[in-house]
């Protein structure tokens, strides 16, 4: 197996496993070594995981601006010694001015966006669950310095610069502010500086969240939309709920009990898949091939359930219930009436892991959808528009994720807490898509009943199963040719941006896992990221 690399300022970080819970601060794995970096000195200042949290996700949107932002959405679960974990769903919303009778294709940059939710979110994790011990501006601050001072280009980020960064030559003057110089595509080792992303920053730090939403920067936003062509008011923004805030969907595998995102995100598919990966394991024979074929049915059968029988955004826990209720996995034998194939390639988010000294532990998957956004942004305020309005279902205004004003988009998002008797032992995520649910599912699987360090789940080599086709990362003539017999295709993805031996289009999970009685944080080597520990 493939040594994980994991890397960060040499003070700060190290591949060591993290100090046990009671002596430590924290524990803290992000997609970016800057906002380790970040959420480990907000620890050691005094914040707690959910500070830590905040100035983690401002400091992604700096130094992860292809993922997430200032012009995106999350989802969160958290849990709290003897309590039971909640999911705050930071979805973003399609706005008022949305055309129910648009087709895919007749989006613009600008009318791909819905309405940002992530500064509300972060203002509500602040103000409900920090600590009390750093202000809403101290927690920004270390955004406002990587922007202003800029951050090194590592090794994957160049890769999507590569290949994506094109959109940003072809944006013009607004999109000028994530090139080198304003006019070359970065290469490793560049350093961008974003100074106008660090005055907006400035000011939701110092005026606070309802600047995006009510003051100069909502007015901005709605006077860029309004001279584009997009759907995003100011009335849109001022009228932007609060984070939805409920218990987390749950269930049990192999004795631990699993707690993800409910509805419009995807952890309901990922445990569906997690409930027939157990059946499956206690039918199957030991050998791997079984064990990989069993793990594509799951996942394909996932996939089938949400898209003809979604759950329903109230009630899930009892919906979800019922489903597994006498749930059995299919016959291998079978022949699947298959729907046509999906790429399903171009969706791109974060994710990060917390877990504090008092017992509190943070999941969050964020994201702006594609990789940069919309590819839209506005020259005055320096962060990139989301594409969620590409999520909806387009022209079935029957179905469940028909485009329709105020809705939640279709989200894979799978943030997950693991406990095992009532104390929590593993916090992990991962970007990608609907490949968001593959990775985390394995990842758990792996942890669980291989009883493989953290380290080594991460870095072992993945599958994804979508519709007829199934991609895997690392080719088994045995495994293959079962999974053709199946009537599965079956394919590897391009390697445009693999790291070594691994391709992060199998996703990048970042976990924080209990083992023999200490917090080890990991960072997935398909991307930059970095985990550590703080005393």
């Amino acid at each position: 197996m493939r040594k994980l690399v994991v890397f960060l300022w040499a003070f700060a970080i190290s591949c060591r496993p993290a100090e046990p819970q009671n002596e430590c601060q924290g524990v803290v794995s992000t997609a970016s070594p800057g906002a380790t970096e970040a959420g480990l000195s907000i620890l050691r200042s005094g914040g707690n995981a959910a500070d830590a949290a905040v100035a983690i996700s401002f400091v992604l949107g700096v130094t992860e601006p292809a993922m997430s932002g200032l012009g995106g959405g999350c989802q969160i679960i958290l849990s709290k010694t003897d309590e039971t974990p909640i999911a705050i769903n930071g979805t973003t919303l399609a706005p008022t001015g949305t055309d129910t009778t648009i087709t895919k294709g007749d989006l613009t940059p600008y009318t791909k966006s819905s309405i940002p939710s992530m500064v509300k979110t972060m203002a509500y994790l602040h103000r409900n669950h920090g600590s009390g011990n750093l202000t809403w501006a101290e927690l920004i601050d270390p955004a406002i310095e990587i922007a202003h001072k800029g951050f090194v280009v590592g090794p994957f980020l160049a890769k999507v610069y590569q290949e994506y960064g094109h959109h940003l030559i072809e944006g013009g003057a607004p999109l000028s502010q994530w090139l080198k110089n304003g006019q070359d595509i970065p290469v490793e080792g560049d350093t961008i500086k974003q100074p106008t992303l660090a005055r907006t920053l400035k000011i939701i730090a110092e005026k606070g969240p309802d600047s995006f939403y009510k003051g100069e920067i909502a007015q901005q936003i709605s006077r860029d939309m309004q001279l584009n062509g997009g759907w995003i008011t100011l009335e849109d923004l001022k009228r932007f709920p609060e984070p939805r805030v409920s218990p987390a969907l749950t269930t049990t595998y192999f004795s631990h009990t699993l707690y993800t995102s409910p509805p419009p995100a995807g952890g309901a598919t990922m445990l569906y898949a997690l409930e027939l990966m157990e059946k499956y394991h206690t039918i199957a024979k030991s050998d791997t091939t079984n064990d990989l074929v069993s793990m594509v049915l799951s996942l394909h059968q996932a996939h089938e359930n949400r898209r003809h029988d979604p759950l329903p955004q109230e009630d899930f826990q009892k919906e979800f219930n019922q489903k597994i209720k006498g749930l059995a996995p299919a016959n291998i034998t079978s022949q699947f009436s298959f729907k046509s194939n999906s790429e399903d390639e171009n969706g791109e988010t974060t994710h990060y892991s917390v877990v504090d000294g008092s017992g509190m532990s943070i999941a969050v998957t964020a994201s702006i959808n594609a990789y940069f956004g919309s590819r839209a942004a506005s020259e005055e305020l320096g962060f990139l528009y989301n594409s969620y309005m590409t999520d909806f279902i387009f022209e079935d205004p029957t179905n469940y994720y028909a485009i329709k004003p105020g809705q939640p988009a279709y989200s894979s998002m799978s943030p997950t807490i693991v406990r095992k008797d009532e104390q929590d032992v593993l916090v992990l995520g991962s970007p990608g898509s609907k490949r968001i649910i593959s990775a985390v599912a394995q990842i758990v699987k792996f942890w669980v009943t291989v009883n493989s360090d953290i380290q080594e789940a991460v870095a072992q080599p993945r599958i994804h199963a979508l519709d007829s086709s199934v991609w895997v990362e690392e080719w088994n003539k045995t495994e293959v040719d079962r999974l053709l017999e199946l009537g599965f295709k079956v394919k590897q993805p391009q390697n445009n941006l693999s790291m070594g031996d691994l391709n992060a289009y199998f996703g990048g999970v970042h976990a924080i896992a209990l083992e023999y009685g200490k917090w080890v944080g990991t960072a997935d080597p398909r991307r930059d990221g970095a985990a550590g520990g703080c005393q």
